[in-house]
């Protein structure tokens, strides 16, 4: 908030309205007079009284300038700015139950402006609260609309190209095909970061705009390419951590978690169009969810290499985390994508989208396909990061929550999607040889 000017005289104010007041009084006057009476001596009379209420009027102005009192300043009722977005104030240290009274902070040029923001707009699509709040990314320009000290319309300026962001893969939304479906879980890949929270939005309760839009957000790119190795999604320190220590979401658009990127894979496989309900739901759930939809089944038989339980495709929620498989290689070791905080090669935990191998040692099938792919595809992200081993007894174990399991799709029509091309009966390697163009 500005500060207001002086107070002023208060009585000045009601002297010009009784000077205003006086005019009209002679000009209703005058008006009656040159209506009853034509005397030329009379209409004289009459515009010399009418002239005195002017130059009284004049005299109190006079006053005014010559005293130097002004109105009491102020802001106006409303007012519009061109601004930029700083954060909420006090990051990391405020928390997601104050969030209804958080002080937002804003610049136009030099000068600061803290506002709070208007809590009951809601969002056209879902009529979810805290909509402009979900408009917010750092360092971005807004036109706001201000009532007193609170933002009750927010637009962007500068919003994010219309440009699609490509790569290599090229998938089609809305084709419910298990090709489509893995193509389409391949394109933020080697690209977007890991934040804990990204996909889901502002109040961490659903899917956020960029989880409910088609394509891959160039503020996902744009946020990779700003990093280095040096990258930590939980920095120790909360005031400049991505990590949301006060369990809100203050970087929510800038990366992906395990579910929000499940639940973007999902939408751009079912939908054409921005802006639907989306799919982002705790990891622990997915399985059971998607079978509960009636897509598929699920099972929770621990996954062993060389079982023959996993199929390309398949959705597997594990303790808190979810991952897509992607195949199955001959020595029983399987090629899988997540977004997860993988240590970089300086030791930081960031990661994100990326594919990774399920086996037993880095010699397994699975460690191979994957390291070509992302040395091969993903340069840069590959000079960060090495590729991530895991292993069945832990992606693949199912204790302590009666709701994880392995989802897998029902595609004899009957289900969500169809498998035309067979990818389910194809290798890891057969299935990246196809999705990235090297098939014969």
């Amino acid at each position: 908030m500005r500060k207001g000017r002086p107070e002023g005289l208060p009585f000045i104010l009601l002297y010009i309205r009784v000077g205003l007041w006086h005019t009209e009084k002679q000009n209703m006057y005058l008006s009656d007079q040159l209506s009853l009476f034509s005397s030329e001596v009379f209409a004289v009379r009459s515009i010399k009284r009418y002239t005195a209420g002017l130059c009284l009027l004049a005299l109190l102005i006079s006053c005014l300038s010559l005293m130097g009192c002004e109105p009491k300043a102020g802001p106006p009722p409303y007012r519009t700015l061109e601004v930029t977005y700083a954060g909420v104030k006090d990051y990391g240290s405020v928390a997601a139950e104050n969030k209804d009274s958080f002080t937002y902070r804003f610049y136009e040029g030099e000068i600061e402006y803290l506002f709070t923001l208007e809590n009951a707009v809601t969002d056209p699509a879902t009529g979810a609260p805290y909509a402009l709040q979900n408009k917010l990314r750092h360092g971005a320009r807004y036109h706001i609309l201000v009532k007193g000290d609170r933002v009750i319309e927010l637009d962007e300026i500068t919003p994010e190209s219309d440009t699609p962001v490509t790569g290599p893969i090229s998938a089609t939304p809305g084709v419910k095909t298990v090709k489509n479906l893995l193509a389409t879980a391949l394109l933020p890949v080697g690209r977007t970061l890991y934040i804990y929270g990204g996909g889901w939005n502002w109040q961490d309760d659903g899917a956020s705009a960029e989880a409910r839009s088609i394509g891959v957000a160039a503020s996902w790119v744009e946020f990779f390419d700003r990093q280095t190795m040096h990258f930590n999604y939980r920095a120790k320190d909360p005031a400049v951590s991505y990590y949301p220590y006060g369990k809100w979401n203050e970087y929510f658009y800038a990366g992906l978690d395990c579910s929000g990127y499940v639940g973007w894979m999902l939408y751009n496989v079912i939908h054409t169009e921005d802006g639907r309900p989306g799919y982002v739901m705790g990891a622990n759930k997915m399985a059971k969810t998607f079978a509960d939809y009636g897509w598929g089944t699920r099972t929770r038989e621990p996954l062993r290499a060389g079982d023959g339980q996993l199929r390309p495709g398949d959705i597997v929620s594990k303790p808190g985390h979810v991952w897509v498989c992607l195949g199955v290689c001959d020595d029983g070791s399987a090629v899988f994508a997540h977004s997860s905080p993988t240590e970089s090669y300086l030791g930081r935990g960031g990661g994100g989208v990326q594919l990774s191998a399920l086996g037993e040692s880095t010699d397994c099938e699975a460690y191979k396909l994957a390291d070509r792919y992302m040395k091969t595809y993903y340069p840069e992200w590959s000079s960060r990061y090495p590729v991530a081993l895991k292993h069945f007894e832990e992606y693949g174990s199912f204790e302590g929550n009666d709701i994880l399991g392995r989802f897998t799709w029902d595609v004899s029509g009957n289900g969500l999607l169809t498998d035309p091309e067979g990818i389910r009966e194809l290798s890891a390697a057969q299935v990246l040889k196809r999705l990235f163009g090297e098939a014969n």
